[in-house]
């Protein structure tokens, strides 16, 4: 699906959507973030890499990923 089709905006909007699972890099500060802001632990998916997390995030695999900016620029 393209875009943003449940329209999160914050790590707190993906912790209000019992549903969600959001992708992040293991021990880094995205992952720490979201459980942070009440994403359950379950739903916190560490993803091995960006190019992973990319592929996952198209397959649908999770609905949201986050990733430091830097990195994200590296994939676009």
């Amino acid at each position: 699906k393209k875009g943003n089709p449940k329209g999160f905006k914050s790590y707190e909007d993906v912790a209000k959507d019992a549903t969600a699972t959001i992708g992040a890099p293991g021990g880094g500060t995205e992952e720490k973030l979201a459980l942070t802001a009440g994403v359950p632990r379950d739903r916190v998916i560490v993803v091995p890499d960006g190019q992973s997390g990319l592929k996952m995030l198209q397959d649908g695999r999770i609905d949201a990923y986050s990733l430091p900016v830097l990195s994200i620029n590296d994939l676009v």
